[in-house]
């Protein structure tokens, strides 16, 4: 397994264990997935992120959007992705509002996917830092 790796403004940071929950949203039309992906955060000495309600429309599993970018935008109007409660954070308590994000998912190996992510976030400040990611979270 590779290691997993959490890039905030050019500067590394660990990163605790990464969980993904995956489910199929029956009731939104088109219907799709959910996807929620979180890092463990009871180590304040590692970053993080919490990326809540990510919706695939028109995707049945992950097996069908593996190797694809897949972009989200804060902009979004469908109301189905909340990526204004998603963050990333640094260790200790500055968190990171994300403006937009890329996902590309690897495949499923073993309880395991191999996920890349990059995104454009906003400090508590108003700066526009950047972010990379690259993460295998637990199914």
């Amino acid at each position: 397994m590779l290691k997993n790796s959490l890039k905030i403004g050019g500067e590394t940071y660990p990163i605790g264990k990464v969980s993904i929950s995956v489910k199929i949203d029956k009731k939104t039309n088109p219907q799709g997935l959910e996807v929620n992906l979180v890092s463990d955060s009871d180590d304040s000495s590692t970053g993080g992120v919490a990326l809540n309600c990510l919706f695939f429309p028109n995707t049945k599993d992950l097996a069908s959007i593996t190797g694809k970018m897949i972009n989200f935008s804060s902009n979004d109007e469908s109301g189905l992705t909340e990526l204004s409660e998603s963050v990333f954070w640094k260790p200790g308590i500055e968190t990171l509002t994300i403006e937009s994000l890329q996902i590309k998912f690897g495949p499923i190996e073993d309880d395991l996917i191999r996920i890349e992510i990059s995104a454009r976030c906003l400090d508590d400040m108003v700066n526009d830092v950047s972010v990379e990611m690259l993460v295998s979270a637990y199914i």
